[in-house]
């Protein structure tokens, strides 16, 4: 039996039935959306946290996209260039634990019974050659108190009236780093490398000093943490000068928690940022609190840099670089990392692919690295290699922007390295700039480390003293330098006052590293 409608009906029911299939539709894509959403949520808890591509990553991402992933596959090899062939690198051997030869050694005899150097023949035993077995003792750390005695002179003669433009007393003088403290160089060095460098809050080295039968309390480290941050001011801003003269900058901010913040909560958010800028051989590395996260923040502290500028995509970092003119260059370890959340995530095997083009280019700049390529050779490269590979990316991109729900992590992964895409391509064309901003994320990391330990900053004082002893000390630790020696050997001479090229020779990416050595084989 068939039932006709009048056409307005048939056109109504029509309509109801797109709008019913396209609500389908939304309900699946926010279905599947939400379902990666809770796998990645799930991988983040559970799973490793490492960025890196790994073969079991693949074989559990085929379970849920072995057609599409098989397809993606042949895309990338069939599409992008032939795999270059390089020179094979052999897989360094870990070094076992062994003693090192620079320690001192003492010699231990150990001997048998007189009674037992006769032989049942009757004769002496006749000693041999001896066996040996070398240990590694450890003795606990002591403290010794060093009473230093300043001898006087007087005339009892006249008592000085001689010559009136003279003391009367004549004393040896020597300057202190805390002036009415009895804290040495040493113990100093001692306590800030523990804290900044070791991670260990004061409270806990209170406790060992306590074992060592001295009562320091932790309010009395805080203070003279906060004296020696002032006493590195004028190296602060010699170093800021070299920073300034770079040809490139890179810069990342973290988080930190300042308890008594003038007009501020105590649970408010305050950053730690960081910029690095030198050659390899010679980094140099500056700390600074600041209460905000804004360009502000980097108006102060990069007012007239003419340089580059390396960074993630937050906004004020591209805000400062407009108003400056200055070049903006993308990280890609940002970018990629989005990809491998999607990846993780498990939605697409798209991501497996663009994971692949991008690890090809990681490749080639591990090559270059290795090979201590010139800045001609890492330009023609990536002019070469690289910029074909990315171009070839972008464009996959751009189609995939069509197709993927821009809220999923596929979806957001695209729409950030689409609207980086200018910074991020800027590396190609300026060899003295690295494809990502990893180093600064590594420089950064002791100072996080350290605040999962003490949690937080009691002042405004103590973060501004902290940013400066985290900018000497992990310089110094990026120089190679050991950081208890240098920073004793710093503290030593800045008890005196110094001329500026003095200053400027003392500074830890500047400072001649056999220095430190004799300084430390002379203190043993």
């Amino acid at each position: 039996m068939t039932v006709s409608l009048p056409i307005e009906e048939y056109e109504a029911l029509k309509a109801k039935l797109r709008s019913a299939e396209t609500s389908l539709k939304n309900v699946r894509a926010e279905n599947t959306v939400l379902r990666e959403e809770l796998r990645l949520a799930k991988r983040l808890q559970f799973a490793h946290k490492s960025e890196k591509w790994t073969q079991e990553d693949k074989a559990q991402q085929l379970i849920f996209n072995e057609i599409e992933t098989g397809a993606e596959s042949s895309v990338v090899e069939s599409e992008v260039e032939p795999r270059t062939e390089v020179k094979g690198h052999s897989r360094k051997r870990k070094k076992k634990a062994s003693i090192p030869d620079n320690l001192p050694v003492e010699e231990i005899i150990h001997d048998i019974d007189e009674s037992q150097k006769t032989c049942a023949c009757g004769e002496k035993l006749s000693e041999i050659q001896p066996d040996r077995r070398r240990e590694l003792d450890l003795i606990p750390a002591k403290l010794v108190v060093k009473e230093h005695v300043y001898r006087q002179y007087a005339c009892k003669s006249c008592e000085g009236t001689a010559d009136e433009s003279k003391p009367g007393v004549l004393s040896a003088t020597r300057n202190h780093i805390i002036p009415g403290s009895f804290a040495s160089p040493g113990l100093l060095a001692y306590i800030l490398v523990s804290k900044f460098d070791d991670h260990l809050p004061f409270y806990r080295l209170e406790r060992i000093f306590k074992r060592l039968s001295v009562e320091l309390s932790r309010t009395t480290m805080c203070n003279w943490a906060v004296q020696v941050g002032r006493k590195l001011s004028r190296m602060l801003v010699l170093m800021r000068k070299d920073l300034l003269s770079s040809d490139f900058v890179a810069a990342d901010e973290t988080t930190l928690q300042v308890l008594d913040e003038n007009g501020r909560p105590a649970r408010a958010k305050s950053y730690m940022w960081l910029f690095k800028s030198g050659p390899p051989d010679r980094p140099l590395l500056i700390y600074r609190y600041d209460p905000r996260r804004s360009t502000d923040v980097l108006r102060n502290n990069l007012r007239r840099y003419n340089g580059a500028l390396l960074s993630d995509g937050h906004e004020p970092y591209a805000i400062f670089a407009r108003e400056n003119g200055i070049i903006h260059a993308g990280c890609w370890a940002h970018a990629r990392r989005k990809f491998k959340e999607a990846y993780d995530a498990g939605g697409s095997g798209h991501a497996e692919s663009i994971l692949k083009i991008i690890g090809r280019v990681y490749h080639y700049e591990r090559v270059m690295q290795e090979e201590n390529a010139t800045a001609e050779e890492i330009l023609h490269f990536r002019r070469l290699k690289s910029a074909r590979l990315f171009k070839f990316l972008f464009r996959k991109l751009v189609k995939l922007e069509a197709e993927i729900t821009p809220s999923s992590p596929l979806g957001k992964a695209i729409q950030y390295a689409l609207g980086e895409r200018q910074k991020l391509e800027v590396y190609l064309s300026r060899p003295h700039i690295p494809i990502d901003n990893n180093a600064v994320e590594r420089a950064i990391r002791p100072f996080v480390v350290g605040r999962k330990n003490w949690l937080f900053s009691g002042n405004e004082k103590g973060a501004s003293a902290s940013a400066a002893i985290y900018s000497v000390l992990q310089t110094a630790h990026a120089n190679g330098l050991d950081s208890y020696w240098y920073f004793r050997y710093l503290l030593e001479k800045l008890s005196y006052p110094q001329s500026r090229a003095d200053l400027e020779a003392l500074l830890p990416h500047r400072i001649d590293p056999s220095i430190i050595s004799e300084f430390q084989k002379a203190q043993n």
